[in-house]
């Protein structure tokens, strides 16, 4: 049976140590580790009185390495920017075109030059030149059903983001976690009130 020596323990006990500090910084921790591809020393089963004989590092491998947890729920969804501008219209376009002389309760879906927004508050629409894209006080610009957006800096409650929300941003896909009072969250992720989730 084969054993590491105490500088080879030491050396795996340092460079997992190295990773977990690596991990801890990039938003992990050991709740959201699941899978270890090697133990960091000798794995030691009990057999009645006898260990496992294949125990031990297998060779050229000096540290345990770690895997994050995969998350089921990003499994059916897109990033926004892995869309190209047609696909992205394409989405847009199943819903339902913005029109003048509509009435429009607040959650409503219309699609608009090529975006889709949500509707803020309900109104009726006479002027042809009140589209959502000119009117942040009524219309807010969202994603299709199923695609993460890049997060974008809120200008207030209007298109703020709530708990649950899931948007990428420096290279991770993050979820809202944390809001005021009103339900809103305008930080930034990293800042406050956000959950890394899987790098992207």
């Amino acid at each position: 049976m084969a054993y590491l020596s105490y500088a080879d323990k030491a050396a795996a006990d340092a460079r997992d140590a190295e990773l977990w500090q690596q991990a801890r910084r990039d938003g992990w921790t050991e709740g959201n580790v699941t899978t270890h591809l090697y133990p960091r020393r000798e794995r030691v089963d009990w057999d009645g009185e006898d260990y496992d004989p294949n125990a031990g590092l297998p060779d050229g491998v000096d540290a345990a390495i770690v895997v994050p947890e995969r998350d089921e729920r990003l499994d059916g969804l897109i990033l926004e920017s892995a869309l190209t501008d047609d696909e992205l219209v394409a989405l847009v376009e199943v819903y339902p075109a913005w029109q003048t002389g509509g009435t429009f309760a607040v959650d409503d879906l219309r699609s608009h030059d090529g975006d889709l927004y949500r509707c803020n508050l309900p109104h009726t629409n006479y002027d042809p030149s009140h589209t959502p894209d000119t009117t942040a006080n009524l219309w807010t610009r969202v994603t299709p059903a199923g695609v993460i957006p890049a997060w974008v800096q809120p200008t207030g409650a209007q298109d703020a983001y709530h708990i649950g929300d899931l948007v990428t941003y420096n290279d991770w896909v993050w979820e809202c976690t944390a809001a005021d009072a009103s339900g809103n969250n305008v930080w930034q992720p990293g800042v406050y009130g956000w959950t890394q989730v899987e790098r992207v």
